[in-house]
């Protein structure tokens, strides 16, 4: 089998004989408050905000690229609020 995978024998051996991790780790801790402030905000604050709150309120810090790389595994976005504008040079039928 270890042939067929392209596996040496040893560091198949290896990696049966290594436990489960049971206990949660940094990125689940991460994890549950990046939920946490996402569903407390209502979905407003994006990925920088969401920064910024976990270190003000939580004395923790942590990088944006593993903030949004968590957001993107639990699959949540921001929720953007997008207004139409009343400006008429921005409007698809002045143009026609």
């Amino acid at each position: 089998m270890c042939e067929v995978l392209n596996v040496s024998t040893s560091g198949y051996y290896k990696w049966l004989s290594k436990p489960e991790k049971t206990e949660p780790t940094e990125e689940d801790w991460l994890s549950e408050k990046i939920l946490e402030y996402y569903t407390k905000f209502k979905g407003i604050y994006g990925v920088r905000r969401i920064t910024q709150e976990i270190e003000v309120v939580d004395k923790r810090h942590y990088d944006v690229k593993t903030v949004r790389r968590l957001m993107r595994r639990i699959k949540i976005i921001r929720h953007l609020n997008l207004q139409i504008s009343k400006n008429p040079f921005l409007d698809k039928e002045y143009f026609t």
